[in-house]
């Protein structure tokens, strides 16, 4: 039996650590989180060395500390490096996947972070290797996250997805009971809950019977991958399919059967671009989570750009305190109380703070406002809180502009 009941999957960049760090405390005991480390990671220039001062730290360093100061040390983290590690190989760097996954754990483990490798069972074997070391020497097991996808009106072939499992952990050397396993679904399709289900009931029953995995928990989201055509200054409003997938596991799974932890994407949508300024235009905007829906506030966009021959101006940041007015606004809106990040929303609609705030620290506050609901939901829909939990104030959250490592 773990102590938490939800695994949010988050990239490790500043406005989720934010997200993580504001938590309160009673939240954040109920959440694990895996945290996705970004090729940009390697990208940040070391400072400059002063004189007769210590070496700027490494990347891996860099990227040990940031965790430890969103997440703490006190609990146990997934660390899944998959999307550094693809960008390196092939690459003309002199770091290969196997040196820097070392690196980067072996910088954990002086910043006293509790980190769990992530795995796919796709591995080569230098970073096999390496991954049996890590584990050897932490002695905390491994995650496997196993990537699924529901084929257009079919279903996955549970007996080989199981089989597939066996062989992942047997290739490190681990039992299930040192292993927690992640069926990442992906990008769920709206309105198809019960063809997803039903593929997620199967890969669970198909599991081996024997000792259990540590952890089995199911991901998926059905957050939009681009929320292009939308009018300006509009609250859209989309279905949270993995949500209403796990409730209706939970309310058809028996006594006898698996159920699985809920896992989601927070409010971002599965994969991974990297954001260009020179190539892409970005919208001012505020992502917010109600209980069975997401909604997208759109503002306009954030900088004057030229068509053509006409310049096209636009009211830049301070449109975020309209947009958030009209969160403030809305009929889901959770109330300043409930969380760090609502408490933003609320400050900034109403005058209270110095700037209308940047794309960072609205991530952060959607982020954190999407984590602290989803633990109480979970919590409320296992009967373990009562339904009321759910819109219970939050307490103490973190201090409202935490001191991150960029």
């Amino acid at each position: 039996m773990t102590d938490f009941v939800y695994i949010p999957i988050l990239k490790l960049k500043l406005g989720e650590r934010g997200a993580l760090f504001q938590l309160s405390p009673a939240d954040k005991a109920k959440l694990r989180p895996l945290l996705e480390v970004l090729p940009e990671s390697l990208k940040k220039k070391p400072a400059k060395v002063k004189a007769g001062g210590p070496p700027p730290p490494t990347h891996a360093e860099l990227i040990a500390h940031q965790v430890a100061d969103a997440w703490g040390t006190e609990t146990p983290v997934f660390i899944d490096c998959a999307y550094l590690l693809a960008a390196l190989e092939g690459s003309t760097a002199s770091v290969t996947p196997a040196t820097a996954i070392t690196d980067i754990f072996d910088a954990m483990r002086s910043e006293k972070v509790k980190a769990i490798p992530v795995f796919t069972g796709h591995e080569a074997p230098p970073l096999t290797a390496a991954l049996q070391a890590i584990i050897a020497t932490d002695g905390r097991g491994a995650c496997l996250r196993a990537y699924h996808q529901l084929p257009k009106g079919g279903t996955i072939h549970a007996p080989l997805a199981a089989s597939f499992y066996t062989r992942s952990i047997a290739s490190l050397g681990l039992s299930t009971a040192q292993t927690d396993l992640l069926v990442d679904m992906g990008a769920f399709i709206p309105g198809m809950v019960a063809p997803h289900a039903a593929s997620v009931r199967g890969i669970i029953d198909a599991l081996p019977s024997g000792p259990g995995w540590r952890t089995l928990a199911v991901a998926g989201t059905a957050f939009p991958k681009s929320f292009a055509g939308l009018a300006n200054y509009s609250i859209n409003t989309y279905e949270r399919t993995e949500w209403l997938v796990w409730d209706t596991l939970r309310r058809s799974t028996k006594p006898s059967e698996r159920m699985p932890l809920f896992s989601d994407y927070a409010i971002n949508h599965p994969g991974h671009l990297e954001f260009d300024p020179v190539k892409m235009q970005l919208n001012g905007h505020i992502r917010y989570t109600t209980p069975t829906l997401f909604l997208y506030a759109k503002g306009q966009n954030l900088t004057t750009r030229r068509r053509k021959t006409v310049i096209i101006s636009t009211p830049g940041a301070a449109q975020f305190r309209g947009i958030a007015a009209s969160l403030v606004a809305h009929p889901d809106f959770s109330g300043p109380s409930f969380s760090a990040g609502d408490q933003y929303i609320d400050d900034v609609a109403n005058g209270r703070t110095a700037t209308p705030g940047s794309p960072t620290t609205w991530r952060r506050a959607g982020t954190n406002h999407h984590l602290t609901l989803v633990v109480r939901q979970v919590i409320a829909a296992s009967g373990s809180g009562g339904i009321a939990s759910l819109f219970a104030p939050s307490g103490p959250t973190g201090p409202a502009s935490p001191a991150l490592a960029s």
